[in-house]
């Protein structure tokens, strides 16, 4: 019986590892955090970082293109993230409630550590960069940009408020890369 666990847990590691090799996301978790509860507007999720506790908001005080930071969570429209499919259910948009501007990689090609801002969602053949793939990471999800494969990430795991989103090469196992929906 042990080795038969044994050999099921390395099974779901190689089938994971296979999954984000091509393309497949796995179900992820709807639920919120440890305590939150916010008032939602309809189709719209918190993004709650795994490793701080803080949400994802737009620094209202940047000039366009607008920052990403990490912001005390609150029942606040500018912190609701509509996922917005785009290709099939597979690629998604992740668009503010309040702006309707896309979550978008500053610029991703570069090494680690390229800012994400708000922009205007355009049509994803012009602009890869602005989708998203969603993986399971226990109960929380990481979200994996299309064009160049780097991760929506908090830096250097840093839980003070204001701290600016960037994208970073994938790890699954940290929480700087991991979200709740709240």
């Amino acid at each position: 019986m042990k080795k038969a666990r044994k050999l099921a847990g390395m099974l779901a590691t190689v089938l994971a590892s296979m999954a984000m090799v091509v393309g497949i996301t796995g179900p992820a978790s709807a639920s919120g955090g440890a305590g939150s509860s916010f008032h939602n507007a309809p189709g719209t999720v918190h993004l709650q970082s795994a490793r701080s506790g803080l949400c994802i908001d737009p620094l209202t005080e940047s000039v366009d293109p607008i920052v990403l930071i990490q912001y005390t969570c609150r029942n606040a429209k500018s912190q609701e993230w509509k996922d917005v499919s785009v290709i099939g259910g597979k690629w998604h948009w992740l668009m503010n409630n309040n702006s309707g501007l896309c979550m978008t990689p500053v610029d991703p090609a570069e090494p680690n550590g390229s800012k994400v801002v708000q922009e205007p969602c355009v049509d994803f053949f012009n602009n890869p960069i602005q989708l998203w793939a969603e993986f399971s990471a226990g109960g929380s999800v990481v979200f994996l940009e299309n064009y160049y494969g780097k991760c929506l990430d908090l830096e250097n795991g840093d839980s003070s408020v204001g701290v600016e989103m960037q994208v970073w090469d994938c790890n699954f196992n940290t929480a700087n890369q991991q979200w709740v929906k709240a």
